[in-house]
């Protein structure tokens, strides 16, 4: 495999453009994402919000011009319910509870731990075509 300077340059242009659009695409929180292109195709990794982002994002990269594929390792972060107690009226109403300054661990913790390391451009790796643009 030869390194082409042409392709690269342009997979360089592709990218640009690419972080440009989502910065300005409203709904979109473009430092959430990680862009490469290779031979014009977009490997991006992220957190979209909602899934209605995660739409926008494919949408906007559909919607450049010489982009061949987009490879997706975004997941969308799920929602957060903060569960009410039930009551008889119909006002709920949140109450902020102290938090101690040492908190004693629980047994529902969540143990964090290292994730391995994401390679960007894995082999045999499925390449999603985008839909022409209309």
């Amino acid at each position: 495999q030869t390194f082409e300077l042409a392709s690269y340059g342009y997979d360089r242009v592709l990218g640009l453009e690419l972080s440009t659009r989502l910065s300005l695409e409203k709904g979109v929180h473009a430092v959430n994402y990680v862009i490469r292109i290779a031979d014009g195709v977009a490997y991006m990794m992220g957190l979209a919000l909602t899934p209605d982002e995660l739409t926008r994002v494919r949408a906007v990269t559909a919607s450049i011009g010489g982009m061949k594929g987009m490879v997706s390792r975004i997941k969308v972060k799920a929602p957060s319910v903060k569960a009410l107690p039930e009551q008889n009226n119909s006002e709920a109403l949140l109450v902020d509870t102290p938090v101690a300054a040492n908190p004693v661990p629980s047994a529902n913790a969540i143990e964090v731990t290292k994730a391995a390391p994401i390679d960007f451009f894995e082999e045999n790796v499925e390449v999603t075509p985008l839909p022409p643009v209309e």
